[in-house]
């Protein structure tokens, strides 16, 4: 399906099930108590810091809210010395029977931190939401019911389509005091200027036996034309945008 079916499809969907509320339904699935999971090599950690989460669109269900998570810290390459924080938020929405969206947004580091596409840290963002997090497991995120669905190893597709959202323009890289890291923010509300890669995933199993989560987009949806000239760090002091949209 086009990306512009599909998001016709999306709308009239969200709209027709305004007033409706979806049966409970639970569904388990497990994996192999063996399973090692890879993530690009990463050292986790949380904090209390939770994420500024945008509005749904207004032709997207938008009274389903996204749900503000604690920020993760990853280390990138493991044992590299270079720590990503990052907010996030997600939701799920009824659409096919039950997607799960998710949004990536403040991106800060501090470290022995090299030079980097912003793209692949919101996609090691995603993957981990995806793997280690994944709260729609154990909680409805506005689909009406909890949603476990089990990856399914490769060349098989999982089921459940997950969208990775964030803001088409990100402020250029600043140093935030407040936090002591480089810090890059999204410009404008998120969805006024957004980006969205929908996935199906499944479980590639590596040649040392492990098992790595490699995801096949499916969609692409890129609104915004052109980025605000800027937005202000934590300090009130102006800081150019940049369009970082593939």
């Amino acid at each position: 399906m086009g990306i512009t079916d599909s998001g016709f499809l999306r709308t009239i969907h969200s709209f027709t099930l305004f007033f409706l509320y979806l049966s409970h339904e639970k569904k388990t699935a497990h994996f192999l108590a063996s399973l090692l999971i890879v993530l690009s090599g990463t050292f986790l950690t949380f904090s209390n810091v939770t994420a500024q989460c945008p509005a749904p669109a207004p032709n997207d269900y938008p009274w389903i809210p996204f749900l503000s998570e604690s920020a993760v810290t990853i280390e990138t390459p493991l044992g590299s010395g270079c720590f990503t924080t990052y907010e996030w938020c997600w939701r799920s929405t009824p659409f096919n029977g039950g997607e799960v969206e998710i949004y990536i947004g403040k991106i800060s580091r501090s470290g022995n931190c090299g030079p980097y596409d912003i793209n692949d840290l919101i996609r090691i963002a995603a993957r981990y939401v995806i793997v280690e997090a994944k709260p729609w497991e154990s909680r409805d995120g506005g689909a009406g019911h909890t949603i476990n669905i089990k990856i399914p190893p490769c060349p098989a597709q999982s089921r459940l389509i997950y969208r990775i959202l964030h803001s088409s323009c990100y402020s250029i890289e600043f140093f935030d005091k407040n936090l002591g890291r480089t810090t890059r923010i999204p410009c404008g509300n998120g969805n006024n200027g957004r980006c969205e890669e929908a996935w199906r995933v499944c479980w590639e199993r590596m040649p040392d036996g492990r098992y790595h989560l490699n995801e096949t987009l499916v969609e692409i949806v890129n609104n915004g034309a052109t980025c605000p000239a800027g937005t202000f760090d934590a300090d009130e002091q102006p800081v150019p945008c940049l369009r970082i949209c593939n």
